[in-house]
């Protein structure tokens, strides 16, 4: 909570809030062998940050050790997150949704989005049932609870994926490649629905995408990951880095086709 200025002790001085994630000195990689070094980079409380690069430069393996997936090779990854008191010990501070969407097909779409409230919560059944209803119904899926994943379309599953992410109210949500294999359209309408809940929501994302339109359209801050570099190359909002970096490597990634016409 801010403290108003006219409460403040005498030479108290007002500090930032704290960052939700902290990440310090970090490697990442498989067998001891990294894929990205000496990272060091904050989540800030409320930003959309987009982990940017081309393919296999270990987008997805940061994520994954940033959600505590995999322990790094070298480093840490400090959380600054409470977890609600409603919820059982041991329950995740974060809603993560899998490029695939990761549902269960033998579930329907509401078995799928109340799994976290029964296996973390102590809510009664009735409960459960109204809040992954909420749930579905925020993410444009009302009336098709009682649908199993195979019967919906891509950007639905992604959409269902999205509301079992928030069955439990996290501050913060991981999203891998969310836009992947949708149409323009659909890739869209999912942007609009991350919008809402950063914006209306205040919830943070960190999302792993190399879609350049869902980027300038929903990105607060970016983190531009390079495979040779094997780290971090830039900084900044997409607009900084698409018209502000001179690294040719930044521009490279965000303008390809001026690339391909040279």
């Amino acid at each position: 909570m801010q403290i108003p200025a006219t409460m403040r002790a005498p030479g108290q001085v007002e500090t930032a809030p704290r960052p939700l994630i902290e990440a310090r000195g970090l490697a990442v990689g498989y067998d001891n062998q990294p894929i990205l070094e000496q990272l060091d980079f904050d989540v800030a409380a409320g930003a959309v940050l987009a982990l940017l690069g081309g393919s296999g430069c270990g987008k997805s393996t940061l994520m994954r050790n940033l959600v505590g997936f995999d322990r790094p090779i070298a480093g840490s990854v400090r959380w600054n997150v409470t977890a609600d008191g409603g919820l059982v010990q041991g329950a995740p501070r974060f809603g993560i949704l899998f490029q695939s969407g990761a549902l269960f097909g033998s579930s329907t779409l509401l078995e799928n989005v109340a799994l976290p409230l029964e296996s973390w919560t102590g809510l009664p059944a009735s409960a459960i049932d109204a809040v992954a209803r909420a749930k579905l119904r925020l993410v444009g899926l009302d009336g098709f609870e009682n649908h199993f994943p195979s019967e919906i379309s891509g950007g639905m599953r992604k959409r269902a994926g999205i509301a079992r992410a928030l069955a439990l109210d996290p501050p913060l949500l991981f999203l891998d490649e969310p836009s992947a294999g949708l149409d323009p359209i659909t890739s869209a309408e999912i942007d609009e629905l991350l919008l809402l809940l950063n914006g209306q929501l205040g919830m943070t994302l960190v999302v792993v995408t190399h879609e350049l339109a869902s980027l300038h359209r929903i990105a607060t801050d970016c983190l531009l990951l390079d495979r040779e570099a094997r780290g971090a190359i830039a900084r900044g909002s997409p607009r900084e880095l698409a018209d502000g970096s001179r690294d040719p490597r930044v521009q490279r990634f965000f303008h390809p086709h001026a690339r391909s016409r040279a």
